[in-house]
Formats: structure tokens, sequence, C-alpha cells
């Protein structure tokens, strides 16, 4: 009789084999087997949804910040922004996703912190008349830089200069509790 898509394990391995036998004028005259070794690809399947999962984890948070972020690859090419950072420059995200980063944002440097490196840290940026604080850091696998991922810490330079305010005010509030105590 055949015995189809058989699961089997051999020494810790995972086998799927298919049996049958040959038949000469209805008489059986020997068998056939066939064995394939399913054991990296169910281990290829496992981490493939390890990925899924944490690309899900990650698209769930970059769809929930506040700030605007963009991510790049090596050459420079969008490979994810937020929706917030969609707004803001008025693109939609599938449109922009795979385009250059020069196509998209004015005076962007994600494409040379993808290529050299080097993050760069609370840089001011215009972009659509608005001054915006940014910060560009290089995505680093096994050693090499992968990409780049960007993200505007505050709207524009006027946030920043009421944070800094508010700031200030919260000190001086401090100083004068502690000169009353």
């Amino acid at each position: 009789r055949k015995d189809i898509n058989s699961l089997i394990f051999i020494n810790e391995k995972k086998v799927i084999t298919n049996r049958a036998p040959i038949l000469e004028n209805d008489e059986i005259m020997g068998a056939i087997a066939l064995f394939f070794d399913v054991t990296e690809h169910d281990n290829l399947l496992k981490e493939l949804q390890e990925q899924k999962n944490v690309s899900q984890v990650l698209n769930t948070i970059l769809e929930t910040v506040y700030d605007g972020i963009l991510v790049v690859n090596k050459d420079g090419q969008i490979t994810m922004i937020s929706k917030t950072y969609e707004k803001f420059l008025g693109v939609v995200g599938q449109d922009v996703i795979g385009k250059h980063v020069t196509d998209v944002i004015e005076n962007t440097r994600m494409h040379i912190v993808a290529k050299t490196g080097v993050a760069e840290v609370a840089d001011i940026q215009k972009i659509k008349g608005s001054y915006m604080i940014a910060s560009r850091i290089p995505i680093i696998k096994d050693g090499e830089v992968v990409g780049a991922v960007g993200k505007v810490l505050f709207r524009n330079v006027d946030d920043l200069n009421d944070l800094y305010k508010k700031i200030n005010l919260m000190e001086q509030e401090i100083q004068e509790y502690k000169g009353e105590l």
C-alpha cells in the first residue's frame, strides 16, 4: 500500500517520507521510498514567523508615534515612513516607498548617513518652509551599514523654543519655592 507524506523523525531530524510498492502484473516486486529532510525548512518557517512578528510590532510603533520617522536602505531608498511624517510631507506612504529620499524630502541627508554610517543628531533642517530638528542614525547589521533611520524630534524650531521657555519657567518656579522654604 502507498504511504504518502508521512512525518517521521530520524536522529532528531524531521523527515517527510513517501513510500509505494513497485508492481509488475499486480505482483509486488519491491518498494520505493523518498525521504525529504524538512528540519531546516521548519526552522526557516519559525524564523520567518518571528521576523513577521517583529515587523508587525515595529509597524505598530511606527504608526503610533507622534514624531515623524523615516527609514531608508543603504542606497537611500525609503523603506518605511510614519503616518505623521506622511501627513506633514503631504505624501502617501505607498507612493514614496522605494523612491530615493532626495526625491521626497528637501534638504535631506538621510542618504548620506546611510552611506557614511556617521550619525547626525539634533540637526536643523528646513522642510516645507519650517525649520525642524532632525536626527539621523545609521542602521548597522553585522558591522555593516544597511540603512538609516531619521526622526523629527520637534515639528519646528518654534516648538523647541516653546519647550525651552516652559523648562525655564519651571526652573524659576523651583527657585522661588526653594527661596520660600
